[in-house]
């Protein structure tokens, strides 16, 4: 026999089957460490939406409560407003009594 003849013969079954076993265990290690690679990621998402759906919730309240005290604050601005007309409006009343007091008594000086 030739040495290089042995080199050409097939492995033996039991050796295809040890072969074909390891890619087996290879192919389920990589999909198995897929599955685990992509519950995290997806426990990582839950986490993240999680957080935000708190912090959006924490803004629009903070933005309520801002809404309220601006609306307060100016209902407050507009009765001041309103009381600084009425007040305006007295004092232009007195004001016009004193010039027509005034004009009266020039009238009957002269």
């Amino acid at each position: 026999m030739d040495p290089t003849a042995v080199a050409n013969i097939p492995m033996t079954a039991w050796e295809q089957a040890v072969v074909v076993v390891l890619f087996i265990l290879f192919l389920g290690g990589v999909f198995a460490f897929v599955r685990w690679l992509l519950g995290w990621i997806k426990g990582l998402q839950r986490e993240w939406q999680s957080f935000t759906t708190k912090l959006n919730q924490d803004w629009r309240d903070w933005m309520d409560e801002q809404r309220a005290q601006d609306r307060h604050v100016l209902e407050d601005i507009a009765c001041a407003v309103s009381d600084l007309g009425k007040k305006m409006d007295v004092h232009d009343q007195k004001v016009e009594e004193r010039i027509e007091r005034i004009s009266v008594r020039r009238k009957k000086v002269t």
